[in-house]
């Protein structure tokens, strides 16, 4: 069964916060044909916006539907005003590429980013139909399966789930779809199919245990994660490239640190190829260059000054987050600064020298401010500072800590000019880390160190401080390091009315507290457990899990950290083997060669002074006209808001190609004007859009490129050419506008007639001098002029003769818009080439 979510939920759909994230559609989706195909529902079990920001679900999506035998389509944890709405109409929850239903699947597939998603998974399963609990599934329910950074400790996921792959994907999971393909053409159903997953090393399940899988290819590994193009604006809206896996820095506390080894650098041809991508297919102007320490990429200042020589005059950015202070090459800051001026970020987590040794860091003070020197004569004026609250160093978890954060951040203001923006976080222990046994600290504790802070720095205009809620972070620590019966607390949560709990203004705090008590009463205390310290002699929920590094490392690490004592760097040539080597050798990579970025950079040589300036110092290209054209918006398209409109135009135009020209600024855009917005649910047969372009070109061309490159519903239909006269005003689409035809469908013919008589009333003034109504069957036709108040547009005359808002209840949409022709309406495009 497919379900067109538009027809199946109709009206109703306007009852829920930002619809399109319900409604698919998007330029780039994949809709594979076929019989007998692996059917997987990939899901990050957040909101379309969050979701859609993850670049491993976009390595998923890729991945999987690049094999012929295997149709991957996405779902996302529905908002609870959607999840109510799914059992009144009697639907289950639905893929978006082609609302396959998700309990029809083969496998549901989760990417587990953050602990405190395990609510989004039961939501996810119970909106669709699964059952929640795996020994109450049967023959004929998809196979739940989940992966990611966050579900290394399987133990609390595991009431919920059939299997955990732990490590890379990349690694053998594409190869394993291709064989459960396989078996399920061969006539496999899900015993069997479990069956072949539990062979794989790499799946956890109860009982079994798992080794981390790690790609060795990554280096020369190519990704294609431009499409599909958001309908909805991501929370990250930009580009993503990874330049780098694992980090070579092991800092105790880090369990991504951990989870990525080794250190793996790639080949600057591969990150090229990714950026090419990201723009020429996915329409990105703001490229993130990711990695967990993307100063100890090699060169990484040879790196961005060649990717800045190519894509530089196209108005691409570039971002690059997560650079170490100790390791951050001071060249870096000018490539950073020449599009877009990207945030300065500093990780320095303890303010105590003897504190970051012992987390295996060196963020020395005076390095910090010789880098917020280098930057400030480049033009930054503020600069972003994390801290952690309670990580266990020798005598940093006492009372001293919030004191000596205060003292450190009056000693940056009495050095710097600049403007510090400071987010202090609660450390939170997690599973295979040096730190696995530590104790956590109390969210009590947290908060009155958190209110040390903010009153020493309360009436300081040039510290703004900001920190994750201590009871989210004590919250996620039960499911860091929980067993099972934190799993049946999540439930308890659940079934109370918790959603979206990673998100402050989601969480229910009060939910959670009563949960506790229900599961306190079963003999299990989730606060006490998440902060207890571990024995070194116990058994731990995650033991069953391999990340690849051994015990004995960890635990000599933990003797450094108490000793205040720094770990070298990792290395090809490494001395003291933690174990995450693959099986065939070591897996290190962390050298390049430059000469790719070399012979970039001599072909792509030094611009003028003006054209190196940031793109809000630079004169605009002559640009010689506009061209004019008329679109329609239908099937999902009416539930956008209309930003999403220009989004998908901006984005279009550059896929494509066409020869639009840029806003001026740091954040350039398309020079476009759009038709007014229309109430949400309202389509329109006829819309409106200017566009400047640096040089004329053909109207067909112009359209045939266009409609090629944008979302399903959004249709060109007629352009034409608008040159610009010297002398000549150049009128707005708003300055031009008459008025509009509207359409109507009032579901009886009497219904008709007699709304057409109450427009009469309505319409009889000067004001709207040439309006009319006339029925037609069971439809009214609208004629409505612009009178230039609120009260006489149609939004408002609806109201006061019906008592609705035009978009609901009523089959409303826009046929046609009229320009001023002087002595009446005339079409839009006339009057605007006639202007020219």
């Amino acid at each position: 069964m497919r379900m067109d979510p538009v027809r199946a939920l109709g009206d109703s759909l306007l009852e829920v916060r930002k619809p399109s994230r319900y409604l698919g559609g998007e330029y780039g989706a994949v809709r594979k044909e076929g019989e007998g195909l692996l059917e997987i529902a990939l899901c990050f079990p957040d909101l379309y916006e969050i979701g859609m920001s993850n670049n491993a679900l976009r390595i998923l999506y890729s991945g999987l539907n690049a094999l012929e035998d295997v149709r991957c389509e996405r779902v996302f944890a529905p908002a609870p005003d959607f999840e109510a709405l799914l059992p009144k109409k009697g639907l289950p929850l639905y893929t978006l590429e082609t609302g396959m239903p998700v309990r029809e699947c083969d496998l549901v597939a989760f990417s587990v980013g953050y602990e405190l998603s395990i609510t989004g998974i039961l939501t996810v399963l119970s909106s669709a139909g699964v059952p929640l609990r795996t020994e109450d599934r049967g023959g004929d329910d998809p196979i739940v399966i989940a992966g990611g950074p966050a579900i290394t400790n399987p133990a609390p996921f595991s009431p919920f789930v059939d299997a955990v792959w732990i490590g890379e994907a990349e690694a053998g999971f594409f190869k394993l779809a291709s064989e459960l393909s396989a078996l399920k053409k061969a006539g496999a159903r899900r015993p069997e199919l479990l069956d072949r997953i539990a062979e794989d090393k790499a799946f956890w399940m109860p009982g079994k245990k798992a080794v981390r899988a790690v790609d060795d290819g990554f280096p020369s590994r190519r990704y294609d994660t431009a499409l599909p193009v958001p309908s909805l604006k991501p929370v990250q809206d930009h580009g993503v490239v990874e330049i780098m896996r694992g980090c070579p820095n092991g800092c105790r506390f880090c369990h991504a640190g951990y989870y990525y080894r080794p250190q793996r650098v790639r080949d600057p041809e591969a990150v090229f190829e990714d950026v090419d991508r990201l723009v020429t297919k996915g329409g990105h102007r703001e490229i993130t260059i990711s990695s967990l320490s993307s100063g100890d990429y090699p060169r990484v200042d040879l790196l961005l000054r060649a990717l800045n020589a190519r894509y530089g005059p196209r108005k691409v950015s570039f971002q690059l987050p997560s650079v170490k202070v100790d390791s951050f090459p001071l060249p870096i800051i000018e490539e950073i600064a020449q599009t877009r001026k990207s945030g300065l970020t500093f990780a320095v987590e303890t303010p105590a020298d003897h504190w970051q040794l012992s987390i295996n860091k060196t963020v020395t003070f005076d390095r910090v401010v010789a880098i917020l020197d280098e930057a400030k004569r480049r033009g930054y004026r503020q600069a972003k500072f994390y801290f952690m609250l309670g990580l266990p160093v020798p005598g940093g978890a006492g009372e001293g800590e919030a004191e000596a954060l205060v003292e450190y951040l009056r000693r940056l203001l009495a050095a710097t000019t600049f403007q510090l923006n400071v987010n202090i976080g609660t450390f939170v222990p997690k599973a295979h880390t040096p730190y696995q046994w530590a104790p956590a600290l109390k969210a009590d504790e947290a908060t009155a160190r958190l209110a040390v802070v903010r009153e020493a720095f309360r009436r300081e205009r040039r510290v703004k401080l900001s920190w994750h809620d201590p009871f989210l972070s004590a919250l996620e620590g039960v499911f860091s390091r929980g067993d099972a019966r934190a799993g049946d607390f999540a439930l308890d949560a659940w079934r109370l009315g918790c959603r979206l709990d990673a998100w402050e203004e989601h969480s229910r705090k009060e939910l959670w507290l009563e949960a506790a008590r229900v599961s306190a009463d079963r003999g299990y205390d989730p606060w006490v457990e998440a902060s207890r310290e571990r024995s070194l002699e116990e058994a731990l929920p995650w033991e069953d899990v391999k990340l690849r590094v051994s015990r004995k490392w960890l635990l000599r690490e933990l003797e450094r950290s108490n000793a205040s004592t720094l770990t070298g760097t990792c290395t090809d040539s490494c001395a003291e083997l933690c174990g995450s080597c693959v099986d065939a050798g070591p897996s290190v990579r962390n050298k390049i060669h430059t000469d790719f970025l070399e012979r970039i950079i001599a072909e792509n040589p030094v611009r003028s002074t003006e054209d190196a300036a940031p793109v809000g110092r630079r004169e605009q290209a002559r640009n010689e006209g506009r061209m004019a054209f008329a679109w329609r918006r239908v099937g999902r398209t009416p539930f956008w808001p209309h930003h999403q409109f220009h989004d998908a135009f901006h984005r279009a135009f550059l896929i494509s190609g066409l020869p639009v020209a840029l806003s001026e600024g740091f954040n350039p855009l398309s020079r476009l004007e759009l038709s007014d917005p229309l109430p949400i649910g309202v389509s329109s047969m006829e819309e409106l859009g200017l566009a400047v372009l640096e040089r004329r070109m053909d109207e067909d061309d112009f359209l045939r490129r266009l409609a090629a490159c944008l979302p399903e519903g959004i249709e060109p239909l007629e352009a034409v050419w608008i040159p610009f006269v010297e002398g000549r005003k150049r009128r707005s689409l708003a300055s031009l506008a008459w008025g509009s035809d509207w359409e109507l469908d009032c579901g009886e013919e009497g219904k008709a007639l007699a709304l057409a008589g109450l427009f009469e009333a309505e319409l009889a003034t000067t004001e709207l001098e040439g309006s009319f109504a006339e029925a037609s069957g069971a439809s009214l036709r609208l004629r409505l002029r612009n009178g230039g108040r609120k009260e006489l547009g149609l939004q408002a005359m609806l109201e006061r003769l019906l008592g609705v808002d035009p978009a609901r209840n009523l089959r409303l949409g826009r046929t046609r818009q009229y320009a001023d022709g002087g002595s009446g309406p005339e079409s839009y495009l006339k009057i605007l080439s006639l202007l020219a």
